[in-house]
């Protein structure tokens, strides 16, 4: 069963690929320049999750969070990095803006 795309059924999924899930439909990440603190917690709350075992407790990271947002090819493990698509996603909302033929561009 799925929604929006996304597994309903956790048991099946990993944590990680969990973490992707979410970080793919952040939409109002495309909207607004998140602040330095916004995004520092929710890498807080994705760290918890991907190092806990059970619950949301503080587990002790097994590698940096920098290491686990490198692309697979570079030893990572593949997550987006939350700063980087955050201006990512403006600079593309802005081009399609800017290349858009109407009175608001002119």
């Amino acid at each position: 069963m799925r929604y929006l795309g996304v597994p309903l059924i956790s048991k099946r999924l990993g944590r990680m690929q969990l973490i992707a899930s979410v970080l793919d439909q952040v939409y109002w990440c495309c909207v607004f320049l998140l602040p330095k603190d916004v995004i520092k917690t929710i890498n807080s709350i994705l760290k918890s999750f991907l190092w806990s075992q059970n619950d949301m407790s503080k587990g002790k990271a097994k590698v940096a969070w920098k290491s686990v947002c490198q692309p697979k090819v570079q030893g990572g493990l593949g997550l987006k990095d939350l700063a980087t698509w955050n201006k990512a996603l403006l600079v593309k909302h802005l081009w399609n803006l800017a290349n858009k033929d109407t009175l608001w561009v002119k």
